[in-house]
This record gives C-alpha cells, sequence and structure tokens, in this order.
C-alpha cells in the first residue's frame, strides 16, 4: 500500500516539475504512512493516516494553526486557508509552511488525515500550492481509510 501511495504522489508530481522525482517510503503502516519524494532542490513529505479520528486530528490541527497565529499573532501566512483538494472532505493551505492539510473523513465517519509539506527552492507560491494539491489527490486517491 505504501509503495502505491508514494507513486502516486511522485507521478502526480513529475508532469507539474517537468522531472521525475524520486521516493522514499519512512512508514509502511496504514495508520501512518510517510513518503518523503526528492527532486532538484525539492523535497516533499507526505503523512497518510487512515483512522475512524482522522477528522479530529484534521480539526485538532487547524484550529490550532488558527488559534496561535490568528488573532494575537497575526501573521497572515500561518493562517490556514481554505483549499481544494480532490478526494477530500475539508483541505487547507498553510501558506509560511507549504503544507496542505486534508481529510476525507467526516465528524462521524474516518477515512484519512493528510499533509503534504513542499519543501526546497525548486517551487515557491503558487506552484508549490499546486504541487502539493496534486500529491495530496494522488494520495487520497491510493490510500484506502479507516472509514468505520
Amino acid at each position: 500500500m505504501a509503495d502505491r501511495v508514494c507513486d502516486g504522489a511522485r507521478h502526480a508530481a513529475a508532469p507539474l516539475l517537468g522531472y521525475p522525482v524520486s521516493a522514499d517510503i519512512a512508514g509502511r503502516d496504514p495508520a501512518n504512512l510517510q513518503c518523503t519524494l526528492h527532486g532538484r532542490r525539492l523535497r516533499v513529505a507526505i503523512v497518510s493516516q487512515a483512522s475512524t479520528r482522522a477528522y479530529t486530528e484534521f480539526d485538532t490541527t487547524t484550529a490550532h494553526q488558527d488559534q496561535v497565529y490568528g488573532s494575537g499573532v497575526h501573521e497572515p501566512g500561518q493562517i490556514p486557508a481554505a483549499v481544494s483538494v480532490p478526494g477530500s472532505v475539508v483541505a487547507v493551505w498553510i501558506r509560511a509552511q507549504r503544507e496542505i492539510v486534508a481529510t476525507d473523513a467526516g465528524p462521524t465517519r474516518g477515512g484519512a488525515y493528510v499533509t503534504v509539506t513542499v519543501s526546497g527552492s525548486a517551487v515557491r507560491g503558487e506552484k508549490a500550492l499546486a504541487l502539493a494539491r496534486a500529491m495530496a489527490a494522488a494520495t487520497f486517491a491510493a490510500h484506502p481509510d479507516a472509514k468505520s
């Protein structure tokens, strides 16, 4: 399963980057799949966790991010912004971290909680978002959920 998730993300990245990337699998457990993709001046970390609590994970992460950086600190780049990711129910982009946080779960049903973090100088701004979005969509397409 980890091979399918990482290969899907790797194949989604190549057309956007214009060159192939390699993948290393750090975690094969469906409850905590971890994959890192590498390319020229690029690193993308993907974590996909199948859980009956996936929506709670998403909600907690985004609420804490918003609470810490929202009203008092005023760091707009750290405030989660809603984005669409195919396969997800809800997703946000945290621009300052170049990270998508998403889930295909709901408050009363499990699913996958996915984070995709882009680092390196190869992609910035909207291109980083497009890359993270494509890789998150590929991850949802390949990851079997814990829907119970």
